[in-house]
């Protein structure tokens, strides 16, 4: 059985666009924009196909002209979840600026940071949705290309804001590869990738930073160009991985819990464990609520839409007593608010209270109201933001219910 990666995007660093030793051919003027989409779509057929994934990269950024920062990369991926990228220490001329990094994930969690500290989320539902973590879609010292070619012909959206068109045919490192050109998407300004036309698998990428321009370090202000490239060296599709490279276990001295990108959670994940307390000072976790089906209701007493949507939540409590399910209404407040508004409304379903947003970390919070439905095998059945009439959670429960 082929394991297809899923869409997502990784790590990658400033770069340089000195070509040494290369050999180049103008293309003719007969091809088109559609050819160059037609081989992009090609290679990144040839990744999302793959079992398993390895490669090494160099990565440089140049500043007016000049070698500013480099680093070196090792990536690993199999199947749709394990990934690990491991960053060498980012270096400029006069220092190191950042210290070896690392972006692991497996079937349960995923952890990135360095050897001090680092975030840890429930697990990404693939490959590509990793470039969504804070790590990798915040700090432009590890934003990339390479993990959004797992999704397949539909990664070229996500890495272009134009139509790619074939510049050029040249001789990289004794490979005669297919030169692409497009404007990339986010801070990516012109882009180039060296497609082997042997083996169809992408040899360099180059890319103009105009956007980042704006928000440049101390070791780069000033400068009126970037130009950051990466080389990939040793890669291998459909090779062994060794397993223990995705253990997130003893990474790093100090975990924290990160918060999760808005998306992650689907029906059929597993849901994230979580513990939280009740105003009595009890706690509650989803593994003490094994076998039923639970209820979510993310809400506080400042919100405005979820005082609109309670009502819902206490008239599904009210129907479903005595049966398997568990309701929680999570309040983004403190004890004695949330107990207090509860009983002057007169409402009798349980809550629960998540003051320091740990539990909307884990499910990805992002606005409020939100809903959520875990079905008796722990996995998510449905996820809702923003305010409704409570009919589709009421179907749901019913028929999850219904399911002995």
């Amino acid at each position: 059985m082929i394991l297809r990666f899923g869409v997502r995007a990784a790590t990658v660093f400033l770069v340089c666009s000195v070509v040494v030793g290369c050999h180049s051919d103008p293309v003719s003027t007969a091809s088109t924009s559609s050819n160059g989409l037609h081989v992009l779509e090609q290679a990144f057929g040839k990744y999302m196909a793959a079992t398993s994934f390895h490669a090494k990269s160099t990565v440089t950024v140049t500043a007016d002209g000049k070698k500013a920062i480099w680093t070196e990369r090792t990536y690993d991926f199999a199947g749709t979840q394990n990934a690990s990228l491991r960053f060498g220490e980012i270096k400029s001329l006069d220092k190191g600026l950042m210290p070896a990094a690392f972006v692991v994930s497996n079937d349960h969690e995923m952890v990135e940071g360095s050897e001090g500290e680092a975030m840890r989320y429930p697990a990404p539902p693939n490959i590509p949705a990793i470039s969504a973590s804070y790590f990798l879609s915040k700090r432009w010292t590890h934003a990339a290309f390479l993990p959004n070619f797992f999704a397949g012909p539909e990664a070229v959206s996500m890495v272009t804001s134009t139509v790619p068109t074939i510049e050029k045919h040249e001789t990289i490192n004794g490979a005669d590869c297919t030169i692409l050109k497009f404007t990339g998407a986010g801070f990516w300004g012109t882009t180039t990738l060296a497609v082997d036309e042997k083996s169809g698998l992408i040899l360099r990428i180059t890319a103009k930073l105009e956007p980042l321009m704006p928000t440049l370090p101390p070791v780069l202000a000033g400068s009126k160009s970037l130009l950051y490239q990466e080389d990939f060296t040793d890669q291998k599709v459909d090779g062994a991985v060794d397993a223990a490279l995705f253990k997130s276990e003893g990474l790093a001295r100090k975990v924290t819990i990160g918060v999760t990108p808005a998306g992650w959670l689907k029906a059929g994940d597993p849901a994230p464990a979580f513990t939280v307390k009740r105003p009595n000072g009890s706690l509650v976790s989803l593994a003490s609520l094994k076998g039923k089906v639970v209820f979510l209701d993310f809400w506080a007493t400042w919100c405005g839409p979820c005082k609109e949507t309670l009502p819902h939540t206490q008239a599904l409590f009210m129907a479903n007593r005595g049966k398997d399910l568990e309701i929680l209404a999570i309040a983004d407040d403190k004890i004695d608010l949330a107990t207090k508004f509860v009983a002057t409304n007169k409402y009798t379903f349980p809550i629960a209270v998540d003051d320091a947003h740990m539990i909307q970390r884990v499910f990805g919070v992002s606005a409020i109201p939100m809903f959520v439905v875990i079905d008796r095998q722990g996995k998510i059945a449905y996820v809702r933001n923003g305010a409704d009439d409570g009919v589709e959670e009421a179907d749901v429960i019913k028929k999850l219910l219904e399911r002995k």
